[in-house]
């Protein structure tokens, strides 16, 4: 029965884990798949070239790729470490679960967030991943999660989305144009009719 509420102690182990999942599913795979892009042109162009000329292109693609990427994947490892962080150096935390909102406390900080700003729920064996707008998380141990407030954890999430349907956003970048006043949408400049705002399904 809601409110839930939860006590758990994050050990430096699965702030680690925590941390390189997150950071795989924010870069890490997009790292690897670009690499294999890179690698099967430098392979296909092997054949119409010769091996010396080949190699130099493999070799300066690769390195504009790394120039690019890697400050790109370390901001999002730092940006995952500072989550884990925030909660203190004990790591004591305690989190509330209601039909509007989330709220977690620990030794640090004290942050509530309604579940309109969680993107996603990351599930592991052995831990859960809230995902929220802007690029934070939370991780939960599974252990800290009965099968009862796991349902709800998901029934919650499959309601936001459907409300984000319900949405009218904007056709170019799917900014949220509630109450806008003005017929251009403020992120992309996108002119509209506010009589005929459409909903993405």
């Amino acid at each position: 029965m809601e409110p839930y509420e939860i006590h758990f102690e994050l050990t430096d182990d699965e702030s680690r884990r925590a941390t390189r999942r997150f950071w795989w599913r924010q870069a890490g795979s997009t790292f690897v798949g670009v690499a294999s892009v890179l690698t099967a042109t430098a392979c296909l162009s092997s054949l119409v070239r010769p091996w010396h000329e080949s190699l130099a292109m493999a070799l300066w693609t690769a390195a504009t790729f790394c120039w690019l990427q890697i400050p790109l994947g370390y901001r999002a490892y730092q940006n995952a470490r500072a989550a884990v962080r925030r909660l203190g150096r004990d790591r004591s935390v305690t989190m509330r679960f209601s039909a509007a909102r989330i709220e977690q406390e620990s030794t640090n900080v004290a942050v509530s967030m309604a579940w309109r700003l969680v993107v996603a729920v990351w599930r592991h064996d052995d831990m859960w991943l809230l995902l929220f707008a802007g690029g934070g998380f939370w991780a939960m141990p599974t252990t800290s999660l009965d099968p009862e407030l796991r349902q709800f954890i998901l029934d919650q999430m499959k309601r936001t989305r459907q409300v984000r349907k319900r949405m009218p956003r904007c056709l170019r970048c799917g900014y949220d144009l509630r109450g806008q006043t003005t017929p251009r949408c403020p992120e992309c400049g996108l002119e509209f009719d506010p009589e005929h705002l459409e909903t993405r399904h």
